[in-house]
């Protein structure tokens, strides 16, 4: 996860078996704002914005 000046703030790795893949993002102690969540799936990389308030 990248704050909106593209800093890393959070990383770590997770392993999935199966076709769906869930998980909870502690946000605990972030400052409210913009981050970007980025998931790469084999070799492909999905992005999505984040706001915390």
């Amino acid at each position: 996860m990248f704050d909106i000046y593209g800093k890393r703030v959070m990383a770590f790795d997770k392993e999935n078996s199966g076709s769906v893949f869930n998980t909870i993002l502690d946000m605990d102690g972030m400052a409210a704002g913009v981050y970007m969540v980025s998931v790469t799936v084999n070799d492909r990389v999905y992005q999505q914005r984040v706001s915390v308030l």
